[in-house]
């Protein structure tokens, strides 16, 4: 059996919309996050994709 890794990356969302680019780990994604004004920092969240950009849900 061939199980193929997809290594997954993070990005930042704000209010639904990706913010820079994706980021190999949660802390350089939390990392963008500190350049963010507060008003953006509270509408921004982080989140798993794939290499391709494509967003993964877990359920």
């Amino acid at each position: 059996m061939l199980i193929e890794e997809n290594p997954t990356k993070y990005q930042v969302f704000i209010n639904g919309i990706r913010y820079g680019a994706p980021q190999p780990t949660v802390q350089l994604a939390e990392a963008l996050l500190a350049t963010l004004t507060p008003d953006q920092r509270s509408l921004a969240e982080v989140q798993p994709v794939s290499t391709d950009g494509k967003q993964l849900l877990f359920g």
